[in-house]
């Protein structure tokens, strides 16, 4: 007989014997059965069946089980307290964690040199800090632009530094919606276009158009990015970027407060006493 078979063979007796606790009280009962267990086994596989290989995989398996036992026996007896120190209880989410609040000096995005970042103190809708953002045009960095899409864009990697949180916050899978309140300083509608791409490299996007001198709550199901094939327990990335290759004005813009926010549970109504089945008469018959 193989090693491996002698092994299997030998555990599957264990786990039989574990099984049967109410007759075993002490490991020296386990250490019996494997003593004997290991005889029989000699005996039905034929001489010579327990080679040097074998013998210090049958002494690893028997030490397993032997610890196995101990644990299965202190988690028994374990008290409350002993059972919250070992296995202390997940902290539970906020209703909003922040991704940007733009409250330090380090912004921690990335331009590429074609957005323009700075901490204002204006349109902040949390703190007294926002980020303005001067996205630049196709005629500021060549004297014959193309009529081709010309999309500058600001990244943020996740998890952003400097942000504590009780879990990463590159899991978003128990979130529902990703906020941002962004306010149009521009006298024109601005295309402003949200991606948000896990590790793998898929993205989910949605663009909204900000109405001028106006502040707009932009708001994505995290649901509906999840069914665009993102990885909501690995994002990598957030990005913004303004399509602006038609556009004679640079777009400004402020954000602040970006965020993942989980949804309140929906409230069940009480049933009515008038919504109550009413009663049937017995014998399923009116009188005569």
């Amino acid at each position: 007989m193989r090693p491996a078979a002698a092994a299997i063979f030998l555990g599957t007796l264990a786990a039989q014997c574990m099984a049967q606790d109410s007759k075993i009280n002490a490991k020296v009962d386990i250490s019996t059965t494997f003593s004997v267990s290991s005889t029989v086994l000699s005996e039905v596989a034929g001489p010579g069946w327990m080679n040097r290989k074998a013998a210090p995989l049958v002494e690893v398996g028997q030490l397993g089980i032997l610890k196995a036992y101990d644990l299965e026996l202190k988690l028994r007896h374990a008290s409350r307290r002993q059972w919250s120190r070992w296995f202390p209880p997940t902290p539970p989410l906020p209703a909003s964690i922040v991704l940007a609040d733009f409250e330090g000096s380090r912004l921690g995005w990335d331009t590429g040199g074609y957005v323009e970042l700075e901490i204002s103190s204006l349109h902040a809708s949390e703190g007294s800090s926002s980020c303005r953002a001067t996205f630049l045009l196709a005629s500021d960095m060549t004297q014959s632009p193309s009529a081709s899409p010309w999309k500058p864009t600001m990244s943020l990697s996740l998890p952003p530094a400097g942000v504590a949180a009780p879990r990463p916050l590159s899991d978003w899978s128990l979130f529902t919606k990703f906020k941002a309140d962004i306010f149009n300083d521009t006298s024109k509608e601005v295309p402003l276009t949200l991606a948000l791409i896990d590790i793998k490299g898929y993205r989910f996007e949605e663009t909204r158009k900000l109405l001028p001198k106006a502040a707009t709550e932009f708001e994505v199901s995290i649901e509906g990015a999840g069914k665009a094939r993102l990885d909501l327990y690995r994002m990598a990335h957030i990005s913004l970027s303004v399509d602006s290759a038609r556009m004679t004005e640079r777009p400004v813009i402020f954000i602040d407060n970006m965020r993942l926010e989980i949804a309140p549970p929906a409230a069940v109504p009480a049933a009515r006493e008038s919504e109550a089945p009413a009663s049937t008469p017995q014998g399923g018959r009116g009188g005569n």
